[in-house]
C-alpha cells in the first residue's frame, strides 16, 4: 500500500518541488546593452550559481573582464526594460580582483546577497526589469560601461513535470512486473495509454475519461486493487 501512496503523489509532488525551488537569472553584460550604446571591450556574466532568487532573498555573483580601467562601481537598476534607464536599486560596491585566472578572463568580481525583497520588487525582477550597471575609472562612460539586464531562465512547465512523473509511473509498471495487489494501477495506466493509440476513447470507462482529463488524479483512481482489473 504505501508504494501506491507513493505512486499517488509523485506527479503532485514533482511539481511542488519545483515551485517552492530557486529561480535562476540570467545576466550578461556589454557595451551595447548600455543605453546609449558604448564602444566598451569589456564583458560581464554570472559567475558560479550566477543570480538566483530563493524566497526573498537574491544571491549574486558577476564576473568582468579586464581592461586598462579600473572598475569603481556595480549597481543593480530598475525597473526599466533594455532601450531605458532607471534609479539604482542596489549599490554593490566596487568588483574585487582575483588573480586566478591566467590569462586573466573574469578578472573582476562581485559576491553577495540582497535580502527581504519586497513583492513589488520580485514581481519587476521576474518580469525581466532588473539589470545590471557597471562603472569604471574611464571618463569615456560616465553613466556606465557595460550593462546587462537580468531574465530568469526558463522553468520546466508544469506540463512537462507531469510528463516527467507518468513517465516514471510508466517505467515502474514495465520494470517491477507487479505483483497482484498492484496490477490495477497498471492495468489502468495500460488502458490509457491504449487509449490514445485508437480511435475509440468514446467507449472507455467514465473514470478513464476523467482520468484523461485530470492525469493528476490518475492514481487516485486506482489507490485500491480493482478485481476486474485484476482479472483483465
Amino acid at each position: 500500500m504505501k508504494k501506491i501512496l507513493t505512486l499517488t503523489f509523485l506527479i503532485g509532488g514533482l511539481t511542488g518541488a519545483w515551485a517552492q525551488g530557486t529561480l535562476q537569472f540570467d545576466v550578461n553584460l556589454d557595451g551595447a546593452n548600455e543605453v546609449p550604446p558604448t564602444d566598451s571591450t569589456r564583458i560581464g556574466m554570472g559567475i558560479g550559481t550566477g543570480v538566483t532568487l530563493n524566497g526573498t532573498t537574491l544571491d549574486y555573483s558577476i564576473g568582468f573582464s579586464a581592461t586598462t580601467d579600473i572598475p569603481t562601481d556595480v549597481t543593480i537598476n530598475g525597473p526599466a526594460g533594455t532601450d531605458s534607464t532607471a534609479p539604482i536599486l542596489f549599490d554593490l560596491g566596487a568588483p574585487s580582483y582575483y588573480t586566478g585566472f591566467n590569462p586573466p578572463l573574469l578578472s573582476w568580481s562581485v559576491t553577495g546577497m540582497i535580502n527581504n525583497l519586497t513583492g513589488a520588487q520580485i514581481s519587476d525582477l521576474e518580469n525581466g526589469l532588473w539589470y545590471v550597471n557597471f562603472f569604471s575609472s574611464s571618463s569615456s562612460y560616465p553613466d556606465g560601461e557595460i550593462r546587462g539586464q537580468i531574465t530568469p531562465v526558463p522553468e520546466p512547465s508544469d506540463l512537462a513535470l507531469l510528463g516527467l512523473g507518468i513517465g516514471s509511473i510508466s517505467l515502474w509498471c514495465r520494470r517491477k512486473r507487479p505483483l497482484k495487489r498492484y496490477r490495477s494501477f497498471c492495468s489502468c495506466w495500460r488502458v490509457w495509454q491504449a487509449s490514445k493509440r485508437k480511435a475509440h476513447s468514446s467507449s472507455l470507462p467514465t473514470s478513464m475519461e476523467a482520468m484523461k482529463r485530470h492525469p493528476t488524479a490518475a492514481c487516485m483512481l486506482v489507490l485500491e486493487p480493482s478485481r476486474s482489473m485484476e482479472t483483465a
